[in-house]
Formats: structure tokens, C-alpha cells, sequence
């Protein structure tokens, strides 16, 4: 009777760095489109100075993805470049009143 023992493939440092690398860089993602949803929920509720904050934060977020698919990475920008639209435009309305 013999057993199937299969042993457990060894992972070099290489490998455990870039599966690292892929997960942060999935919670990263996940923190840039969650502070984008504040930002224009907060927006939305008339404080614009908390967008403004939580704008640069999901700037600065996105910044630091490096392995972000170039379709994914293009959306967030596009999101990221509509709320800095929203937010000129409610300081333009500000200043204009």
C-alpha cells in the first residue's frame, strides 16, 4: 500500500515577493476606489475641503501601483480626473457667488 506523498513546492524569495506584491497592490486598488467613493460622497454633502483631502489621497494611492492592469489603471485615472473636474467646477460656483 503506498502512499502519494507529494512534496510541497518551494516558493523562492522571488515568488513570495511578487505574490506581495500583486495582493498589496489589490488592497491598494481597493483603498483608491473606496477613497474615491468618499470623496464624492462628501462632495455630494457640500465639504469640499474633506474631497479635496481624499481626492490627493486616492492620487497619491494610485501612485504607488505598480502591477495594475494598464485597462484598470486607465479607469481609476479617468475617475480620479472627473472628480478634480467636479471639484474646479464647485470652486468655480463657489468664487462666482
Amino acid at each position: 500500500m503506498g502512499t502519494d506523498i507529494r512534496p510541497t513546492p518551494i516558493r523562492t524569495a522571488g515568488e513570495k515577493f511578487i505574490e506581495l506584491r500583486l495582493k498589496t497592490d489589490r488592497d491598494l486598488k481597493f483603498l483608491v476606489e473606496k477613497a474615491l467613493n468618499r470623496a464624492y460622497q462628501v462632495l455630494g454633502s457640500g465639504e469640499r475641503e474633506q474631497a479635496e483631502r481624499t481626492y490627493a489621497r486616492a492620487a497619491a494611492l494610485l501612485s504607488l501601483i505598480r502591477t495594475l492592469p494598464a485597462q484598470e489603471r486607465q479607469q481609476l485615472e479617468r475617475r480620479i480626473g472627473q472628480l478634480r473636474a467636479e471639484l474646479d467646477q464647485t470652486l468655480g460656483n463657489r468664487l462666482a457667488s
